[in-house]
């Protein structure tokens, strides 16, 4: 997809839409405007929506290259997404991540850790 601003890819939500945020930016709907704050949608970023009613996002574009497309992790606590088509295992989703360090991930209802061990 070409244009990743916000009033392209939550178009489907329309004025149901309230706020997007990410870490550092945020972006608030406005009636007869669209979205304001937030230039574009990061797809190695995460993002919270919050909307006014119960709706569906239906964006359509191109699959990232999830290969070429690495997500910058900074020392501590990171928000990141999941890039690729498929479900996959926690330890190959995580493996470029190596032993670098011990890995917490939140979900919305549950923890966990991951820790990597090398293989013998």
């Amino acid at each position: 997809m070409d244009d990743m601003s916000p009033n392209s890819v939550l178009l489907s939500i329309g004025s149901d839409g309230i706020t997007l945020k990410n870490l550092t930016e945020f972006a608030t709907y406005y009636e007869g405007f669209g979205w304001y704050g937030l230039d574009l949608i990061d797809v190695t970023s995460m993002y919270m929506i919050q909307t006014s009613t119960e709706t569906d996002l239906i964006f359509e574009g191109h699959a990232v290259d999830f290969v070429n497309t690495p997500i910058a992790l900074a020392l501590g606590w990171n928000w990141i997404g999941y890039l690729p088509q498929t479900t996959n295992l926690i330890d190959s989703a995580l493996s470029s991540i190596g032993s670098d360090g011990i890995c917490y991930l939140l979900r919305r209802f549950r923890l966990v850790r991951y820790e990597y061990i090398e293989p013998y």
